[in-house]
């Protein structure tokens, strides 16, 4: 029947009024909504073939109202005289409808292969097992005859010698199990047969991994925000079978190189752990000293035993005072997209492989570290966490020297852009708590994962696997999926992320006062508030968060030389197929808005992954006189990626114009003359594109110790191995820094 539900909930920068017509065949098969915006225009979004959702409600909640209105669904498999009646209440119905919502385009993966596999062996097993014994035992005979007739021909010398055959014939029988092909011979078939069944279990191993492993046990404890008086510490230590909550206690002291010369342990917080929380929490360690290395572990409560892990004390370092300008040189990574245990290795399930790279490259990066020689101090000494008696910053001392020649700085911090799992990859086992959590602490448990974030601080945002596969939030966080799947972010995630301005939200900014010398980054949530695409003007940000930005983009361009601008989701429209829903390029309106600020401002840059490529893009504004864009998206960590495929376009077809002057002499008299020259420029161009590789990950390198000439450089790592050096061509602007104290 078709169901008229009229949503009349006032939510705040959301669809206020809704009137859904739905065609319900006991499950949503095509929906058609007319919604009443801001603006007061009305709209109409088909949804066909939505995700399935069951409609259970009664017809004494609804009343009739006239079938006239059944003509908003004109597409709809039902005839126009089916009963249409009307929501009397307020329910969720409209909502949970639209965020499950896909474009309608192919997916990737296909789910319907989770049955059809299963079904397509059992077929060709039961063939393969019930084939005739006799057949089988004729087609021997039939063999050993020919055999039998060959040997007595060449006994005789009319017949060819075996050393004679055709050389094709030594390779049919690899064609034949490469290619599965039908066979006379048995022990081909058997052959072929033992080989399907392993890779079908290969296939169920990978698949069910996460039921059979939930990772009960893990255990571990990471840095997350830093900034230069304190750090977030995010831990998850179980408790025993008899108790729901337990507490553990974090030490901390500074660290000595010289283990005879050790600070005393400091008693830090005291972080409580519930069995309700998945036994995980965050806590912070306050009143630390600017660029100060730490050590820190657990103990137990009452008596300060150490716990048995870490089994070794593990280390962090807080950031500059950011009051002293001496400029900073540090080196931060940025990538997103991990599959455990992809490729596929048996027996790896909890494997990372991209992670394994990474900390070799880290390990690396340190032995270089420790071989060379420091670097002459360029700035005075720290201040303490509570000493505000601070010079003023014309009276703070500037750099003095040049950087060493080849000094490469420390990797301080790791930023994982989104799909951090994938909840519907290789399966989706459905959206409870459990099915959530066990995802996050299977990537908690891997040993390779393990040695980056017991080294790095690690900051994180969300994408769309870790919620449904291309989920548009509308701003309901009461829909299907949501709850579960952010509070489990939340729980392992977003609490150790630096605190957002807005309360309750997960895009947060880190800058100057609490961030890394000069250098500001905002992190958007490119999920939870984006509305749906097919409106006339739909919003990926919102209101607030896109007011958010605006007022940070405002501040950082004072007091900031970099800013950074991280999204989930890449910015460029120049990838294809389902990106131009997916990501920026299906919110082109807000985008151009957002875009006129952005070329007002220096030195601004993008970071994006989601497509398990990457590319860096150009970005250029209309006039001569706007700064140009750059963007860095960096994927997969550990996934896929499209060896053939190529959904990515070399350059827009919108184009800029620019001005350039050129100087001629006169034919006349030999003065030489400048004139101007117009010629155009796309808005968009691919400066690199690198497609191949299952493990990618991009490094940039900060340096604004010299004022006059900041400097940035990125290298791509692509299965460990660089693969692209970007650095010469970004022309940094010195700005005026105003600093704030």
């Amino acid at each position: 029947m078709l169901l008229s539900a009229r949503n009349t909930k006032q939510r705040p920068n959301t669809i206020p009024e809704t009137t859904a017509i739905i065609a319900k065949y006991g499950l949503i098969e095509f929906i058609s909504v007319e919604c009443h915006i801001r603006d007061q225009r009305t709209y109409l979004f088909p949804i066909k073939k939505a995700r399935r959702v069951l409609i259970s409600l009664s017809e004494d909640q609804y009343s009739h109202v006239p079938a006239a209105s059944a003509s908003s669904a004109e597409n709809s498999r039902t005839e126009a005289t089916t009963p249409i009646f009307r929501l009397s209440q307020n329910r969720e119905l409209v909502y949970h409808a639209l965020s499950h919502r896909k474009p309608h385009v192919p997916q990737i993966p296909l789910h319907h292969a989770t049955q059809v596999i299963p079904l397509l062996y059992i077929t060709y097993a039961a063939l393969f097992l019930l084939k005739d014994d006799s057949v089988r035992r004729a087609e021997s005979a039939n063999d050993t005859g020919t055999k039998e007739h060959l040997d007595k021909k060449d006994s005789i010398g009319n017949g060819p010698s075996d050393s004679t055959r055709s050389p094709t014939s030594f390779f049919k029988p690899i064609f034949t199990l490469i290619l599965d092909l039908p066979s006379s011979s048995v022990k081909l078939r058997k052959l072929s047969f033992l080989i399907n069944s392993i890779l079908l279990l290969s296939a169920a191993d990978f698949v069910t991994h996460p039921i059979r492993h939930p990772a009960h046990d893990v255990t571990f404890v990471r840095v997350g925000a830093v900034d230069h008086r304190s750090a977030k510490i995010s831990l998850r230590y179980p408790g025993s079978n008899s108790t729901d909550r337990h507490a553990v206690k974090v030490l901390f002291r500074p660290f000595s190189g010289d283990s005879t010369e050790q600070a005393r342990w400091i008693e830090g917080p005291v972080v409580e752990l519930l069995e309700q929380e998945d036994w995980a929490n965050v806590t912070r360690i306050p009143n630390l000293w600017p660029s100060t290395t730490y050590e820190y572990k657990l103990a137990v409560p009452d008596s300060n035993h150490d716990l048995p892990y870490p089994a070794s004390p593990l280390r962090f370092e807080t950031f500059p005072d950011p009051r002293l300008t001496a400029g900073s040189h540090f080196r931060f990574i940025a990538t997103s997209c991990i599959l455990p245990n992809f490729p596929y290795v048996p027996g790896k399930g909890n494997r990372i492989k991209g992670f394994d790279l990474m900390a070799e490259a880290l390990r690396q990066e340190q032995s270089s570290s420790d071989a060379s020689p420091s670097a002459p101090s360029t700035s005075s000494q720290s201040t303490s966490p509570d000493d505000e008696s601070v010079p003023s910053p014309h009276n703070l001392e500037q750099p003095k020297d040049s950087p060493l020649p080849g000094e490469t700085p420390l990797t301080k911090f790791l930023l994982l852009l989104g799909d951090f799992i994938y909840a519907d990859v290789p399966y989706y086992y459905g959206n409870s708590l459990e099915a959530y959590r066990r995802l996050y602490r299977r990537v908690y448990a891997s040993p390779s994962f393990r040695k980056v974030y017991e080294r790095l601080p690690t900051l994180n945002i969300y994408d769309d696997h870790e919620i449904l596969n291309n989920f548009s939030g509308l701003e309901n966080d009461t829909s299907i999926v949501f709850p579960n799947a952010s509070n489990t972010f939340e729980l392992y995630n977003a609490r150790a992320n630096y605190d957002p301005k807005d309360k309750d939200k997960y895009y947060y900014d880190f800058r100057i006062y609490t961030s890394y010398g000069d250098v500001a980054f905002f992190v958007l949530d490119a999920r939870r508030h984006r509305s749906s695409s097919p409106e006339t003007h739909p919003t990926m940000l919102g209101d607030q968060q896109a007011q958010a930005l605006l007022n940070w983009l405002a501040e950082a361009n004072q007091t900031s030389t970099f800013k950074f601008i991280v999204s989930s989701v890449p910015f460029t429209t120049l990838w294809q197929h389902d990106a131009q829903v997916d990501t920026w390029a299906g919110f082109r309106h807000e985008r151009s808005s957002l875009l006129e600020t952005l070329h007002t401002v220096p030195n601004l840059f993008i970071l994006s992954g989601d497509r398990h490529e990457f590319a860096a893009i150009e970005f250029n504004g209309p006039f001569d006189w706007v700064h140009p864009i750059y963007e860095f998206s960096t994927s997969p960590l550990n996934m896929f990626y499209m060896p053939i495929i190529r959904t990515l376009d070399m350059q827009s077809s919108a184009h800029v114009e620019r001005t350039r002057k050129l100087t001629q002499v006169s034919e006349e008299d030999g003065t030489p003359m400048i004139i101007e020259e117009k010629y155009q420029i796309p808005e968009e161009r691919v400066i690199q594109y690198l497609p191949l590789g299952n493990h990618k990950w991009t490094s940039f390198e900060i340096d604004t110790r010299d004022p006059s000439k900041p400097s940035i450089t990125a290298e791509v790592i692509i299965d460990g191995r660089l693969a692209y050096r970007y650095g010469n061509e970004i022309l940094a602007q010195a700005i005026l820094v105003t600093y704030l104290l």
